[in-house]
Formats: C-alpha cells, sequence, structure tokens
C-alpha cells in the first residue's frame, strides 16, 4: 500500500514567545516528514523567509500568500488592507513528493477576523497513486469559523478520495468531527498551548479510505503551537 508521513505546523510568524525569531528550518528538519502543512507563514519583503530555508532541507515549497502583514504594538499582525504591513502572512506545504497538481481556494471573510483566509489543496504521486492534501488556518470560533468550515467542506476533495485535512482549526476535536462528516482525526493529542497543552486545536484529518499509524504530538519548536505527525497508508 502506498504510504506517506504527514505533520502540520503552525510557525506562529516564526517568532518564539519573546517575538524574537527562531529556527524553523532546523525545526522542520527534526519534523522530518515527506510532507509538513505550515500554518501562520511568513514572507518579508526585505531578507529571506524560512519558508525558503526549510525548503532547501531537501522539499519543493508550495507557497500560498494570503494577506499582508506587520506589526501591532509589537506583536504580528495580520491585515486586510493590502497596504500597511512589512510582509505577506500566509500557508505553505513542503513536500518531498512528486506533484501533479497545486491549487488553492479562498474562504469566506469573517466581519470581526482581521485576516483573510484560504486552503492550499496539492495532489501528490505517491509510490504512482495520487493522494490529496489540503492545508488552512481557520479563524477562532468567537469570530465565526463555523461559517468557514462549511464553505470549506464544499471545496474538499470528496470523501471516496485518499486525502487528508490539515492545519490550526482554532476548535476542538469534536466539532470539527460534527462539522465534517465522513472525515476523521488521524491524531488524537493537545497542541496548545506549547509549553503545557491543554487542548487540541491542530487536526490532520484523512478521508475513509486511509489509515494512520505512529499519529503523535511533537516537542517543542519555538511556536505556541505543537506540531503533529502521523504516518499514511491508503488503498
Amino acid at each position: 500500500m502506498p504510504s506517506l508521513s504527514l505533520a502540520t505546523f503552525n510557525t506562529r510568524w516564526g517568532l518564539d514567545s519573546s517575538f524574537f525569531p527562531y529556527d524553523v528550518a532546523g525545526a522542520c528538519r527534526d519534523i522530518d516528514t515527506d510532507v509538513i502543512v505550515m500554518q501562520e507563514t511568513w514572507w518579508p519583503d526585505v531578507g529571506t523567509s524560512f519558508v525558503d530555508e526549510a525548503a532547501d532541507l531537501g522539499y519543493r515549497a508550495h507557497p500560498l500568500r494570503l494577506c499582508r502583514g506587520g506589526f501591532r504594538r509589537g506583536k504580528p499582525w495580520p491585515t486586510r488592507s493590502g497596504v500597511a504591513g512589512a510582509g505577506w502572512w500566509g500557508l505553505a506545504i513542503l513536500s518531498r513528493l512528486p506533484t501533479r497538481q497545486v491549487g488553492s481556494v479562498d474562504l469566506v471573510a469573517l466581519r470581526r477576523d482581521p485576516a483573510l483566509r484560504g486552503a492550499l489543496i496539492v495532489e501528490l504521486d505517491v509510490d504512482g497513486a495520487a493522494f490529496t492534501v489540503v492545508g488552512t488556518h481557520l479563524a477562532h470560533l468567537s469570530q465565526g469559523s463555523r461559517r468557514q468550515v462549511a464553505d470549506l467542506r464544499d471545496k474538499l476533495p470528496a470523501l471516496d478520495r485518499p486525502a487528508a485535512l490539515c492545519g490550526d482549526m482554532n476548535m476542538w476535536g469534536p466539532l470539527i468531527d460534527g462539522l465534517l462528516p465522513g472525515w476523521r482525526r488521524a491524531v488524537k493529542a493537545r497542541t496548545w498551548p506549547a509549553p503545557l497543552p491543554h487542548s487540541q486545536i491542530d487536526h490532520i484529518l484523512v478521508t475513509p479510505s486511509v489509515a494512520g499509524a505512529d499519529g503523535r504530538r511533537l516537542g517543542r519548536t519555538g511556536s505556541d503551537h505543537r506540531p503533529l505527525r502521523v504516518t499514511l497508508t491508503f488503498d
């Protein structure tokens, strides 16, 4: 059966709890999976992105720049204006596997959410078989992210196709299970906050034909989220 190792990793703009840069590329080296789905990625207007630094480890980077970003009271902050800011905020998928197709979809913008949201969709070739990885980062529940899940649901691969949906969903497992019938969580482990996680808001969900093994939470990286990894096999 075809198999691949996969991780989801909210990088938090590449900044630690004191808002100093940490070694995101080194964290990706330690994660060491075939595919890494990254959220809160950052492409500065000046200098090199940590996405590109991580890609130099032997990955191909598939970026999705969603909106401009900058700093508000010393903290990173996305902005919809398209003017203010010092770079681009978004998503990326790093893959060591051959790519068949790459696409993206926009998700409904929420009035109280400062960011624009979307999903990055990459179809990979795994030992000659197609496997689709979808990466996303939803708004907080208080901002109405249920609407984004409903929007995303209609844009996901069909349940009869082998696929994984990965990202920071900003909601608990039972809720995302109920909102995405037919998909199931491949890893159940608390991911936030990183020092002493009490909640799982980062998820890897798979379609019925996909089986997961060795799913687990990984160690601290510098981000306020813990990464998840799993090995997936499929028919």
